[in-house]
């Protein structure tokens, strides 16, 4: 049953998201990408972090993203989830996370850095929100588009599955200590890795089956028993028992006697 923490034959990560089921994209059919290319201008600073929200239209669930830097070398990236929207909770990590905290080789704003798979994936059901945090506290940056029309909430891009829309830039993780505070309508730049509900496979976890208890074998065991051979040699004629009373050897003679 959901919440035994086994995932059981009929449950999924949509089905119940408690037991943790094993996930990967379908076999036939692979993970499906959406991209958030850049029309304009892009804007990086450091430290940078932008949160922007995504709405699935069907039941799916994302495993990486993949992001623009703003130049290219070693750098550092942390990526948060939460359900819901970010708004009221940037400031703060009530809700949040971390599905990413791992060091890549940026790019530059040319082309997208590659980032690990999620830690754990994140499934949304149909018709629901969620958010996402992406920041990176090192020189490189995080590279995004600084929309002079956009603002928070604006479609920046879609396809028949997910939709992404423009948020907000803000230098701080998820704390107050931000020098230039939020600047909003910004277009998070990357790639959104997810599959589909209907394309996903899922590895249950068969409940175990209990051994039975046994002793653990001697290491001394016991002889095997020996059945005696017949013998070679056997009785042939029964033992006479000698009488334990024999004859007198001088019987005692007695002279009749007469009555008169």
């Amino acid at each position: 049953c959901c919440g035994n923490g086994i995932c059981d034959f009929n449950e999924n990560i949509f089905t119940c998201p408690a037991d943790e089921c094993a996930f990967e994209c379908g076999v036939t059919t692979s993970c499906s990408t959406l991209t958030s290319t850049r029309q304009s201008r892009v804007s990086a600073s450091v430290p940078s972090g932008l949160f922007f929200n995504v709405k699935a239209l069907k039941d799916l669930a994302i495993t990486k993203l993949k992001v623009q830097s703003g130049s290219t070398g070693s750098c550092v990236f942390r990526i948060y989830h939460r359900s819901g929207d970010f708004d009221g909770f940037q400031s703060s990590s009530q809700g949040w996370t971390l599905v990413v905290n791992s060091t890549a080789t940026c790019q530059g704003s040319d082309s997208l850095t590659d980032l690990p798979d999620f830690s754990s994936v994140v499934a949304i059901d149909s018709g629901s929100n969620h958010s996402f945090h992406v920041y990176s506290p090192t020189g490189n940056g995080q590279a995004w588009e600084n929309s002079a029309t956009s603002v928070v909430g604006d479609l920046s891009s879609d396809n028949s599955d997910i939709e992404l829309y423009a948020g907000e830039a803000y230098c701080a993780e998820l704390s107050t200590s931000c020098s230039f505070g939020l600047t909003t309508g910004q277009i998070w730049l990357g790639e959104v890795t997810y599959g589909l509900e209907q394309a996903l496979t899922f590895s249950p976890t068969m409940k175990p089956t209990t051994k039975p208890v046994t002793g653990s074998p001697s290491n001394s065991p016991s002889a095997k028993p020996v059945t005696e051979s017949p013998s070679s040699s056997p009785t042939m004629k029964p033992t006479t028992v000698k009488p334990t009373t024999l004859p007198s050897t001088s019987p005692s003679v007695s002279a009749p006697s007469y009555e008169g």
